[in-house]
């Protein structure tokens, strides 16, 4: 087993009177927040911007510090993958359309939000109870 760099991800919280937009990759069963990876240099509200663009093709304004939750997992090639998930509050232009053929995206009615299997853990936890303050969840190992 072998330990990967920890990576920087960022995250948007998108609500609509459907619910929170999360996305899925094809064949697997939980959903996670839309965004992704941080380049070297590029600034966090910037590369949201650009993530939500490239994979919903919509334009994206950014909102205020939601979460910053600490995760980890064992992936496919028996490698740790660790991640600093800076989840922001975002708005977008017109309805989400993947971009991407190995993604999809629905909108989760809140109701279901306890139910669904929503990654990082952490987070669906710390957005089922807090909404008002920005919070952090750590990686329990």
């Amino acid at each position: 087993m072998r330990v990967a760099t920890t990576e920087l991800i960022a995250r948007a919280v998108i609500g609509s009177p459907d619910g929170l937009l999360v996305a899925r990759e094809r064949g697997k069963s939980y959903v996670f927040l839309p965004g992704g990876h941080v380049e070297p240099g590029e600034p966090v509200e910037d590369a949201l911007v650009r993530e939500l663009n490239e994979e919903i093709g919509a334009s994206a304004s950014i909102g205020r510090l939601l979460a910053v939750v600490e995760h980890g997992y064992l992936d496919d090639t028996d490698t740790i993958r660790h991640e600093l998930n800076l989840i922001f509050t975002a708005h977008i232009t017109g309805e989400p359309v993947s971009q991407e053929a190995h993604l999809e995206f629905l909108w989760l009615p809140l109701d279901q939000l306890p139910l669904a299997d929503l990654r990082p853990c952490a987070l669906k936890d710390a957005l089922a109870t807090n909404h008002a303050n920005t919070f952090w969840r750590r990686w329990n190992r």
